[in-house]
């Protein structure tokens, strides 16, 4: 694998942003986290605070990566480059 291939996002090295799971080098997504990430972005854009989106999530079900939902952990899901592509291609 060559950083070329990197840069072309061909193939993805670490571990997978959160809506997705790694296949090999490949990134696919996952449908129960993005559906969590559809209900936050929904929620940011009523007005909903990164806190309330967590304790919302937390009370519904939806599994964080790690052990629990946090208005910090919301926030760099939100802010995170994968998502801000993700949700510029959805919206066009």
């Amino acid at each position: 694998m060559t950083f070329d291939k990197r840069q072309r996002k061909q193939v993805y090295c670490g571990s997978a942003p959160f809506g997705y799971k790694r296949q090999g080098s490949a990134l696919l997504e996952d449908a129960a986290e993005q559906k969590a990430f559809s209900v936050m972005r929904s929620m940011h854009r009523d007005g909903a605070s990164y806190r309330q989106i967590a304790t919302w999530l937390t009370g519904n079900g939806y599994q964080p990566k790690g052990t629990a939902w946090y208005g910090a952990s919301v926030r760099t899901i939100l802010t995170s480059r994968m998502s801000v592509d993700s949700s510029d291609a959805t919206a066009a």
